[in-house]
């Protein structure tokens, strides 16, 4: 058995509702075993979009890495994700931030995240979780890089 935390974000139409069925489809190959608050966040890199509904889930899968990115992108095509560009608007971005406690680059994908330590989304609802007693040797707090403290980030549900 893996564990993983997914990290899932959301701008677009029915912002509840997209991570609500992206839940749904990710408990279609794995066991959700805790949830995050959904956070409202404002958007990262493009500004002229709506704001953000984010969280974080752990999970257990039997599935590899790669293949855990499979399913994941399989989700976000059949929510009908597009990347018209660089942190566009989007339905659903499901992100693998970590997994068991192993490191990992390949072209497509490293673990953990390569923005981890930097994006509040991130790491605010994974230490909600860590918070409940779950853990991973694969994250040090004392990495975390972002420049104005933990203000701006409230609680949406």
């Amino acid at each position: 058995m893996n564990y993983a935390y997914l990290s899932l974000g959301t701008n677009l139409f029915d912002k509840l509702r997209n991570l609500k069925y992206a839940i749904y489809k990710i408990g279609e190959f794995s066991k959700i075993l805790e949830k995050s608050s959904v956070y409202e966040t404002e958007p990262f890199g493009y500004e002229f979009q709506n704001t953000f509904l984010n969280m974080v889930v752990l999970i257990i899968t039997n599935l590899k890495p790669i293949e855990l990115l499979n399913e994941v992108k399989r989700i976000e095509n059949l929510m009908g994700r597009k990347k018209f560009f660089k942190n566009a608007p989007r339905v659903i971005d499901i992100d693998i931030l970590i997994f068991n406690d192993i490191e990992l680059k390949t072209e497509n994908l490293i673990i953990p995240h390569s923005s981890l330590y930097e994006r509040k989304f991130f790491i605010i609802p994974l230490l909600e979780i860590f918070s409940k007693g779950y853990r991973s040797f694969n994250f040090d707090i004392k990495n975390c890089k972002f420049k104005d403290g933990w203000i701006g980030y409230k609680t949406k549900f």
